[in-house]
């Protein structure tokens, strides 16, 4: 059975008639899709880029950041560490975001990318701006071109994350990716 999208179709109906060929059993388990939910709350989920497809914006260290990825760091920034800025985990996962050191601390890495300088492990630290920053300038680069359920799922395990998202066996004791990637999709 084939579906076709045109650009007149609209995203409800769209999920509609993917849930119609899921209840047909035409489908792979790496196909099914969470249950549709309304119009307006899909909105956030549309892959729009950022600003686009939104009524309000988060609040983080950085500013006002509107749309999807507002939405998003909010979203991840509550899972990995309930909102604190200096929770730390013994795998070096580090601040709001739960960042691994590897990825920013010494020369180059993603402090550079983001911020144009390499900064200390305390500076990452004691500054939620550079965390947010960090992570707004990551977490945007996921969402441009994976959308929000591929940034969740690259967020929480790279591109194995992003390839395996619809996985559901748990990762060495935490949570499987597809939950990860549940839990973060219905925070935003």
């Amino acid at each position: 059975m084939a579906v076709s999208f045109n650009a007149d179709n609209n995203l409800y109906s769209f999920l509609n008639r993917i849930g119609q060929i899921g209840q047909s059993g035409s489908y792979t388990p790496q196909m099914k899709l969470p249950a549709v939910k309304p119009q307006g709350v899909l909105q956030a989920f549309a892959g729009l880029p950022a600003g686009l497809g939104a009524n309000s914006g988060v609040t983080a260290g950085t500013g006002s950041i509107p749309g999807n990825l507002g939405r998003l760091m909010s979203a991840i920034r509550s899972q990995e560490s309930g909102g604190r800025y200096g929770a730390t985990n013994p795998s070096g996962a580090s601040g709001a975001y739960q960042i691994l050191r590897s990825n920013f601390e010494g020369q180059g890495g993603w402090d550079r990318e983001a911020l144009g300088h390499d900064v200390t492990y305390s500076q990452f630290m004691n500054s939620p701006q550079i965390q947010d920053q960090i992570a707004k300038y990551k977490l945007g680069q996921y969402l441009n071109s994976r959308g929000m359920a591929g940034a969740a799922a690259t967020w929480y395990g790279g591109d194995y994350g992003y390839h395996h998202m619809y996985d559901k066996k748990p990762q060495n004791g935490y949570p499987s990716i597809y939950a990860y990637v549940m839990s973060v999709l219905n925070r935003a």
